[in-house]
């Protein structure tokens, strides 16, 4: 499978109606194609990424706190609440993630 990983280059995120004024934001930090993305509640949103990576976004100021732990692509993530995530991916592995432990 190919892998389209731009190490150096940030892949954007676009949240759409977001903003009072019902405009566009952009939130940078995957280096590859993000392959989903999960709203948590009204603050925060979950997205991976063909980047092995996971990332728990504040929609408020874009900011986002990093999930390392899986060696290839991410293929999806199912929700277990609102503070737990399992993530399984091409490395073979499934992960469970704590969201709150940041």
């Amino acid at each position: 499978m190919a892998k389209e990983h731009c190490p150096g280059r940030l892949i954007p995120l676009y949240v759409f109606g977001t903003l009072k004024d019902g405009s566009s934001k952009v939130f940078k930090g995957h280096t590859a194609r993000i392959s989903g993305v999960q709203l948590l509640d009204g603050e925060r949103a979950l997205s991976w990424s063909a980047d092995s990576t996971l990332r728990l976004w504040i929609l408020k100021d874009g900011s986002s706190k990093v999930f390392k732990g899986h060696t290839d692509e991410i293929n999806g993530v199912q929700l277990l609440d609102g503070e737990r995530a399992l993530s399984w991916s091409d490395d073979s592995t499934l992960r469970l993630w704590y969201l709150n432990r940041w």
